[in-house]
């Protein structure tokens, strides 16, 4: 059943003459459907699927992003184990992921007459982040890194991340990002948890910014 509903978006999506837009996993396909998101063309994500017409929106609401569901695929080319642990995340990490990323919203986010509400209760409409998963490029820089180990890479990783945009019971925008963590200028540099997190955080800012962006965009192509 959930092939078929993915295809029938794919062959829509097709049908109105839109290849560029980006093609949804399977995991949003009910929700698309279910709500007759229509497929956008975007700079700012890969996956853009929203209400037509997409309706008024004046504040919003972020729930903590969400890591119950992280799927960590581990570096290709470190041997864990001789030297090193599986990647993975603590409490630690989940607390400090839930702290860069509302510090991203509160510091980034912004689209013209769209406020952040205080609470869900107050909002228009109610913002859902997911953490899909990590792909690091290096062992974790903690207690399971091989001791005196260094290592050099061109970025942090891979983040995928999905917002789902809710009002009332109804889901009006679902978006899905594969964005690297850092930038490659070309030549390896060291990779630790400090540089780690610098980059983490640029990319939550990055994030906050976009979607900021393509609220303005969706909300022009209704005025």
């Amino acid at each position: 059943m959930l092939k078929k509903i993915f295809t029938v978006i794919i062959v829509v999506t097709t049908l109105s003459g839109c290849a560029s837009i980006g093609t949804p996993s399977e995991a949003i396909g009910p929700v698309i459907a279910a709500n007759q998101l229509v497929g956008h063309d975007s700079k700012q994500f890969d996956v853009v699927f929203a209400k037509d017409p997409y309706p008024v929106v004046s504040s919003v609401y972020f729930e903590p992003i969400d890591l119950s569901n992280v799927t960590i695929i581990q570096p290709d080319d470190y041997n864990f184990s001789r030297v090193n642990q599986e990647w993975e995340l603590t409490d630690r990490d989940r607390e400090w992921l839930q702290e860069a990323y509302a510090k991203a919203l509160q510091g980034s986010f912004s689209a013209s007459n769209v406020t952040i509400a205080a609470s869900a209760e107050e909002a228009d409409v109610v913002v859902q982040s997911d953490l899909i998963q990590i792909r690091p490029t290096a062992p974790k820089d903690d207690s399971s890194r091989s001791p005196g180990s260094r290592y050099y890479t061109k970025t942090s990783g891979e983040l995928d991340v999905r917002f789902t945009v809710v009002q009332g019971t109804e889901t009006i925008l679902v978006i899905e990002d594969r964005h690297d963590a850092g930038f490659d200028t070309g030549t390896g540099t060291i990779n630790n948890r400090t540089s780690v997190q610098f980059d983490v955080r640029n990319l939550f800012n990055r994030w906050a910014t976009r979607l900021g962006t393509q609220m303005e965009i969706l909300a022009e192509s209704e005025s």
